[in-house]
């Protein structure tokens, strides 16, 4: 069965799952939604994704949203090399520790700044 993976492609998270379905030649169909627009609060995309976010996939009738838990789903159910995902559970345990990092801290405070400087003007955000 085919992955379908719902992104806009202007958030990193999104690149990063892409990413590793096209590195690994995982057979995926892409779905854009513009989160600008407004498509992820639409009832048909609330129906992929509850929660309104990208990115999010449909595995058969599977339904799974965030990047970091989509990806380590992703190394799991289509096998892709140890150096990814590791099966060690210490090993395993410390790409979480810097998943987890990655996302409240880098990934915080640049999303900030990025907000701020680029989407404040275009948009007129505070």
């Amino acid at each position: 069965m085919v992955l379908h993976l719902y992104v806009d492609w202007l958030s990193q998270p999104c690149r990063a799952v892409g990413m590793l379905l096209m590195e690994n030649n995982v057979e995926h169909q892409v779905h854009d939604v513009k989160i600008m627009s407004g498509e992820t609060r639409t009832t048909d995309y609330k129906k992929v994704n509850p929660v309104g976010k990208v990115p999010a996939i449909v595995d058969d009738d599977f339904h799974l949203g965030e990047s970091h838990t989509i990806m380590r789903y992703i190394c799991a159910s289509r096998n892709l090399p140890d150096h990814y995902y590791p099966n060690d559970i210490k090993q395993r345990a410390r790409v979480d520790y810097w998943l987890d990092w990655h996302h409240m801290n880098l990934r915080f405070g640049s999303s900030r700044l990025i907000k701020a400087n680029f989407f404040g003007p275009i948009h007129k955000f505070p």
